[in-house]
């Protein structure tokens, strides 16, 4: 786990709150040695600490109106990923309670409900994802970023030898481009986008309120091989393949001239958006991979769109629910015979 500890305490040493998640019982004995070292570093050299570093682990501490959260984190996690979760914790622990905190007596109970909270706060800053890049699911990723709402960098990170680490500035472009797609069309902070090309390469951005997450993937042998047989079917013929296949709320079938014209026709404002995604996403793609980018999947709670480039034509899906990414992944492999 990137995070090991999270816990609220006074500056004399008294534990208000700590996480149940990562709770181990010893609260008041790490508060009241922690506080220690506060008085010590104050007191004989005029400074304050603000990290504690032991073998395995560290403390990271951040002292706000009489308060010291404490956040105890593993070697693994990116010191200004710590420092953002740790603050946005602070912010909203100090804005709900600061009433109580200033009639406090010693009845920890209030702070009780800070648990849901704070629960809520690591998951909108992709805690619970980042333990799987950081872990578990290391091995299938190229690379991946964590970015602030702001897109302040907060985790680049590559498994790959000679990774090109110019590519982690255009991991932005992709976060921008999901953010305008949710907030524009759908009113929201939440939503994942799938752009994948025809030879497997895969960038998976993720949404949340604090935070964007952007994966680089490599899908093994992955490779569409009857492309080129949809040049010759007809506007009907596609709808029909591809309505059996998703069942859509709607289809809407571009050619290249037509796609153009989108930036003049006010009631296509929907797909004009995605397709200014779809464009940034080509760019992006031709720079890290050299190739061309095939299909575009966004997902949010209750919406989502597909964008599929074909030869000589471009289909925009439109849903008007939520769309699993694992079912609209094993209904497009049964459209292009792909060889994997």
């Amino acid at each position: 786990m990137l995070i090991k500890r999270i816990l609220i305490i006074t500056a004399d040493g008294i534990p208000l709150f700590d996480f149940e998640d990562y709770t181990r019982g010893d609260e008041v004995l790490v508060s009241g040695l922690l506080a220690g070292f506060l008085r010590f570093a104050e007191e004989t050299e005029k400074e304050k600490i603000s990290r504690v570093i032991l073998e395995e682990s560290q403390f990271i501490l951040s002292l706000a109106e009489d308060l010291v959260f404490i956040f105890q984190i593993s070697d693994n996690m990116p010191y200004e990923y710590a420092e953002y979760l740790i603050t946005k914790i602070s912010n909203e622990f100090l804005s709900l309670y600061r009433e109580q905190l200033v009639a406090f007596r010693g009845q920890v109970s209030v702070f009780r409900g800070f648990q849901c909270i704070c629960r809520k706060i690591l998951d909108r800053c992709g805690i619970y994802i980042a333990n799987e890049l950081f872990f578990e699911k290391s091995k299938i990723s190229k690379a991946f970023g964590i970015y602030s709402d702001s897109l302040e960098t907060l985790v680049v990170q590559a498994h790959e030898q000679n990774y090109n680490f110019d590519s982690f500035a255009i991991f932005h472009l992709f976060s921008k481009c999901l953010r305008k797609i949710t907030a524009s069309l759908w009113n929201s902070k939440l939503g994942i986008a799938y752009h994948l090309s025809l030879e497997g390469s895969l960038i998976l951005t993720i949404s949340l309120p604090y935070v964007f997450i952007v994966i680089a993937i490599k899908i093994e042998d992955f490779n569409v091989s009857t492309f080129k047989e949809f040049k010759t079917k007809s506007n009907q013929q596609l709808k029909d393949t591809f309505f059996e296949r998703f069942n859509p709320t709607d289809i809407e079938i571009y050619s290249r001239r037509s796609l153009e014209s989108l930036k003049k026709d006010k009631e296509k404002h929907k797909h004009k958006i995605l397709c200014d995604s779809f464009k940034a996403g080509e760019e992006g793609f031709s720079y890290l991979y050299n190739t061309k980018l095939f299909s575009q999947f966004i997902m949010t709670t209750n919406n989502a769109s597909i964008i599929f480039k074909l030869p000589n034509r471009t289909l925009f899906l439109d849903f008007e629910e939520h769309k699993s990414a694992a079912d609209s992944f094993e209904e497009l492999s049964k459209i292009f015979t792909l060889r994997s």
